[in-house]
């Protein structure tokens, strides 16, 4: 059973602010920040497009069965990729032989 204690235990904690205006806090003008602030997603030059890493491209050399993410794939002799969706790193560990190659120097062929 409870114990009736009275009013003694029914206080409210009560934190009064003064009367006055609420002050005005403003933050910083964004015009006025650099690319050099901290968390800034401003760049120098607006305009400018930004330059995603270019793939480096090999051709297979010697082919194989890989295991990547769970699946296996065989990957042929001549098979030409990219450091984009292949992870080279993990391909040379698997025995995987490749010859890195620059495609803007290779001839355009249609039949291969």
């Amino acid at each position: 059973m409870r114990k009736a204690t009275g009013q003694d235990d029914k206080s409210e904690n009560v934190q009064v602010l003064g009367n006055g205006p609420i002050p005005d806090v403003r933050l910083d003008d964004p015009s006025a920040m650099t690319a050099g602030t901290v968390g800034s997603a401003v760049r120098d030059d607006p305009d400018a497009e930004a330059e995603a890493p270019k793939p480096k491209w090999y051709r297979v050399i010697k082919g194989g069965i890989v295991l990547d993410g769970g699946f296996r794939a065989r990957l042929k002799e001549g098979k030409e990729i990219n450091s984009l969706n292949y992870n080279i790193r993990r391909l040379q560990q698997q025995g995987i032989m490749l010859q890195e190659f620059d495609p803007a120097d290779e001839p355009v062929s249609m039949f291969g």
